[in-house]
């Protein structure tokens, strides 16, 4: 039986490239050709993945009680059956759009979009925003800089020397770890699994991407393209995803 209540798990990423970070300010989303925003303003970004990445995520496992090393996308689709039942056929839904699902195709929008996107070929594409309001209060999730051997210190948007290095660090190309909430959600517009993001954390400098922020867009940064190498597709092995998601 389908669980009437929203399902969620605690995950933090592999190293990704960062890209339209929206994190000093909340932006409302407005999609192209809309006349209006979807929803309120928001904090948000889009990052690109390797795809061998995504199967070695930390994910929070309640029996354990610590996190354990896994693949993203297949627990996911455990959070869908979790949701709507066992029988529940993440792929057709996928593939009907009846199901909206996180992780995108890095060579489609990279043949979508032509040679300004070419940085997303043989990647793995996925955005994460934050919820507007817990309790009743603004959410504001938290950004960190990586230091000395993995110490964090926390970046405050508070100040005005805070919010410039955040936007110093945060740059469309910049190499970042996040921690999300995966969230299995059912709206009148549809089924959902969503990526809430808690933190994100500035772990080194990348090659810079254009129109990544707005400090960006006032210097006339330069677009290029990352210097990592596509990798190998995910295998047909007996592990492979193939039969749980579709891999386009």
């Amino acid at each position: 039986m389908a669980n009437n209540d929203n399902v969620s798990v605690t995950l933090v990423s592999q190293p990704f490239i960062l890209s339209f970070p929206e994190i000093v300010e909340p932006k409302a989303y407005k999609p192209k050709g809309a006349t209006e925003p979807k929803g309120g303003p928001e904090y948000s970004f889009e990052a690109i993945s390797e795809p061998d990445d995504l199967t070695a995520w930390d994910i929070f496992d309640q029996e354990k009680g610590d996190f354990i090393k896994g693949d993203v996308q297949k627990r996911i689709v455990k959070l869908a059956r979790e949701k709507w039942g066992a029988d529940y056929n993440v792929v057709d839904a996928v593939k009907t759009k009846d199901l909206g699902w996180p992780f995108k195709s890095g060579d489609q929008k990279a043949d979508d979009k032509g040679s300004k996107a070419e940085h997303y070929r043989g990647k793995k594409s996925w955005r994460a925003h934050a919820k507007p309001v817990i309790n009743g209060r603004i959410n504001k999730p938290s950004l960190y800089e990586s230091v000395d051997s993995g110490k964090l210190i926390k970046l405050m948007r508070s100040t005005e020397a805070g919010k410039a290095r955040i936007d110093e660090l945060f740059y469309g190309g910049a190499i970042c770890t996040a921690e999300v909430s995966a969230v299995a959600l059912e709206t009148p517009q549809g089924k959902f699994v969503t990526l809430y993001f808690n933190s994100l954390v500035f772990e080194r400098d990348g090659e810079r991407l254009g129109g990544g922020s707005k400090i960006e867009k006032l210097r006339g940064v330069e677009g290029g393209s990352t210097d990592y190498d596509p990798t190998k597709n995910m295998g047909d092995g007996a592990d492979s995803l193939d039969d749980e998601i579709p891999f386009d």
